[in-house]
């Protein structure tokens, strides 16, 4: 065989060899790796809004259709709309993961809901990382949503390798049970805006002393930084409250301070007022305890007699 003729089929040869390895480059590159998806939800009693999303996917992500799930005709399976039980869940040619999200809001207020989880996901070539508000969950996850709260569950797809397929389907299933008066109360709200120096206290269910709001752990509080001098307005919000009460410069206080009149009003019909301050022999002890029956919001101010 004559040099030119070896020269040739060696480039011959080359040419082959880089073209199939051009080939086998670009289908690694564009593999379309669809699988399904199914959620079903069950339902006990419960009054509960169900929204979801999925992002990342080729379709450039969407927004679940919402379910509403009402306490009085919520007992077994919940009719789930097509884009639940037929996800759309093809990789894009990137391959970056899809995030599937869903979150479970309680609208009841005084009832928790028991949320049972089983994710039953099998897909080949597809690794599924799991989280609960942010926090790591197993397949399996059982928590209660208090009334009136809301838990976000978030599940990441991604591929091991886009040099293989995938084949399965992402698959979950969830129980909502009624779990009874787990959350006791109702929340509070007060708006304290003084128009004299004064500070009131508080005090709510089994709390055997007055406290500033700002020292109650749980307790939601805004102090208005724009006050001057000792005038100091707030906005607290408090969770399961049964009762409440409200103090002043109480017995427990030595030291004189001018008497002023505290205001209590709430949108629930409350119209309460007391002296506090001066001596001791005229301090009142506290205005309360309050029965709450519902949420309320408290309006308080103080003035001078």
């Amino acid at each position: 065989m004559s040099l030119k003729v070896k020269l040739f089929s060696c480039i011959s040869a080359f040419i082959i060899v880089v073209s199939l390895m051009l080939i086998s480059v670009f289908a690694a590159t564009n593999v379309t790796l669809n699988i399904g998806g199914n959620v079903s939800f069950t339902a006990n009693s419960v009054n509960a809004l169900i929204t979801g999303s999925i992002a990342g996917n080729a379709a450039g992500g969407s927004t679940l259709t919402s379910i509403d799930i009402d306490a009085s005709d919520s007992d077994g399976a919940v009719s789930m709309p097509t884009d639940w039980t037929n996800m759309d869940l093809t990789f894009a040619e990137s391959a970056s993961p899809i995030t599937v999200t869903i979150n479970i809001q309680n609208r009841s207020t005084d009832r928790a809901i028991a949320v049972s989880l089983t994710d039953s996901t099998s897909i080949s070539n597809v690794t599924v990382t799991r989280e609960c508000d942010s926090a790591s969950i197993e397949a399996t996850d059982s928590r209660n949503i208090p009334g009136g709260e809301t838990v976000t569950y978030t599940f990441e797809l991604s591929v091991q390798s886009q040099n293989s397929s995938a084949s399965g389907a992402f698959s979950l299933a969830v129980g909502l049970e009624n779990a009874g008066s787990t959350n006791q109360g109702y929340t509070v709200t007060i708006d304290f805006d003084p128009t004299v120096e004064s500070e009131i206290y508080i005090a709510f269910n089994d709390m055997q002393s007055f406290s500033y709001p700002s020292y109650i752990d749980g307790v939601e509080y805004t102090q208005d930084e724009s006050a001057v001098g000792g005038v100091i307005p707030f906005e607290c919000t408090i969770k399961n409250v049964t009762k409440i009460a409200f103090g002043g410069r109480y017995s427990q206080v030595t030291r004189a301070v001018p008497q002023y009149t505290m205001i209590v009003t709430s949108d629930g019909g409350i119209n309460d007022s007391g002296l506090f301050g001066g001596t001791a022999s005229s301090d009142s002890s506290f205005l309360g305890w309050y029965d709450i029956t519902e949420d309320t919001s408290f309006y308080i101010t103080t003035l001078y007699q």
